[in-house]
């Protein structure tokens, strides 16, 4: 990282505490939390311990979701698993999820989904 993005970010800093300034930060906060507490309880399709299932297969392939090659034949249209992480963010929501059949990590391992990729099971 060159020292022009390091003078970048301090300034982004800088104004950022200077628009924080005006309010004490510890409320900011806890209005975000808050804020995301509400949006996950209140719109979010799917909690932790829920039971869900793949809508489809996904497309894994040397240059998508390399990381996932092992599990190719796990992750296809309707298995199973438990939601296990829940969250939000800028692209929606996302959820952790353990699938019933993995048995290549003592069934610990998770795989990220968007809130489109699965269906109640």
């Amino acid at each position: 990282m060159g020292v022009e993005k390091v003078k970048e970010a301090a300034e982004l800093m800088r104004r950022s505490l200077a628009i924080l300034g005006n309010g004490p930060l510890d409320f900011y906060l806890t209005e975000l939390v808050a804020a995301h507490e509400l949006l996950m309880g209140r719109y979010a399709p799917f909690k932790v311990g829920d039971r869900v299932k793949l809508a489809s297969t996904p497309l894994i392939t040397e240059k998508v979701r390399y990381g996932w090659m092992g599990w190719r034949t796990l992750l296809v249209e309707g298995a199973s698993g438990v939601v296990v992480r829940a969250d939000c963010g800028s692209k929606g929501f996302s959820f952790g999820i353990h699938f019933d059949n993995d048995k290549n990590s003592g069934g610990k391992g998770e795989f990220c989904f968007g809130e489109f990729d699965l269906l109640p099971a």
